[in-house]
């Protein structure tokens, strides 16, 4: 929530000096949160472990409605 809104900020800025100005006050951190985001997400194998997850409550939903009806 706190990446949109920076991002919203510096669009709504729509000039590079304002949007420069406001990214030097706030330390660059958002624009590099994003990237380092990006890259702990495409490389860290979380999505695999995502579908893992899913998979499984899937699972225990299936037999938690199994168990009631029998």
């Amino acid at each position: 929530m706190l990446t949109m809104n920076f991002m919203g900020i510096s669009f709504m800025l729509l000039t590079f000096e304002r949007g420069f100005k406001f990214s030097q006050a706030v330390h660059h951190f958002v624009y590099i949160y994003v990237f380092v985001l990006f890259f702990i997400f495409r490389f860290g194998g979380i999505t695999k472990k995502a579908a893992k997850l899913e998979a499984k409550l899937k699972e225990k939903a299936a037999a938690q409605a199994e168990s009631k009806k029998g």
